[in-house]
């Protein structure tokens, strides 16, 4: 099963820091905002996110805010609560408002872990292809059992498309997503990766153009029907 992308929004850095070791054994990627603007901006640059961990007491932008903020993109990445307010009108405004569950601080890692394993699953139709396996942690990627051996720019491009199936990406976003030195900053340098990548796509699966051309815009991922 491929990893999926958990971000964890919060205003405390020992909190971010306790939620990043409770889920330090499931197979996450795990990305950490101190605040919700910046991860605002994450999404707006087309950065790929299966599922928030978010913090409702925050100076600035609230969690609740931000919660009606999300239910504006075309595709909100699933939202869990988590605060220390435990009063029952909260746990249902946050279920109301569009959060996919609700944790009440303290907690129990175990009672993370799975709640959290609980809505990746709730929300699988947002995993990768099947057949498509990455490790972020690895650095490894295979497709229907074959390993692809991929640079590192390669790998970011797969897990930035793979991670949005039909969802398409201009050219200036992947640049954004991958590390490029300002010089090599030009479209060229996408296309020649993404070329690149096709090539070891069409090896391990030769029936299937998984990354498709958008002309005029950029690329997207295959998406299944």
């Amino acid at each position: 099963m491929p990893e999926a992308e958990v971000w964890l929004i919060d205003d405390e850095e020992q909190m971010l820091a306790l939620l990043k070791q409770c889920l330090k054994h499931s197979p996450l990627h795990i990305t950490e905002f101190d605040m919700p603007a910046r991860a605002w901006d994450a999404l707006l640059e087309g950065k790929p996110c299966d599922l928030i961990l978010l913090d409702i007491m925050m100076p600035g932008e609230d969690g609740w805010t931000f919660l009606e903020r999300l239910k504006t993109l075309e595709e909100p990445p699933a939202v869990i609560m988590l605060t220390a307010l435990g009063d029952k009108e909260d746990v249902v405004r946050g279920l109301h408002s569009g959060a996919d569950d609700y944790i009440i601080k303290p907690f129990e890692p175990s009672e993370l872990t799975a709640r959290v394993d609980a809505v990746l699953r709730r929300t699988s139709q947002r995993a990768r292809p099947e057949g498509l396996s990455l490790s972020t942690k690895r650095h490894t990627a295979s497709l229907h059992g074959n390993d692809l051996l991929l640079t590192q720019t390669e790998f970011e491009l797969l897990r930035l498309l793979s991670g949005r199936p039909g969802q398409v990406f201009t050219r200036s976003q992947m640049l954004d997503h991958i590390d490029v030195p300002g010089h090599e900053r030009y479209d060229r340098t996408i296309d020649t990766h993404i070329k690149n990548l096709r090539e070891k796509l069409k090896t391990a699966d030769p029936d299937t153009a998984w990354i498709e051309t958008v002309w005029g815009i950029g690329y997207r991922w295959k998406e299944e029907r």
